[in-house]
């Protein structure tokens, strides 16, 4: 699970570098790949929910996160 604030994004590392990347809904959130291979950033565009999908090749599972993105109520 990864919660994002809105306009903010955190960084990811994965144990392996991934064979593929995929958001199930780019309107709420946008990754890509950073320099090093394993390492993944993720920036909340909208509030709301997606689902982050990484996935590693044959024999080894997916790595999956459920993405929201909130607004900072703090103030």
């Amino acid at each position: 699970w990864l919660d994002i604030e809105l306009g903010k994004s955190v960084v990811l590392e994965t144990p392996r570098v991934p064979v593929a990347i995929a958001i199930t809904d780019p309107t709420i959130a946008n990754v890509q790949s950073l320099g090093a291979a394993n390492k993944i950033q993720v920036q909340g565009l909208a509030i709301g929910s997606t689902d982050l999908v990484v996935q590693f090749g044959p024999g080894s599972p997916p790595m999956i996160y459920e993405v929201t993105v909130h607004r900072d109520l703090s103030d």
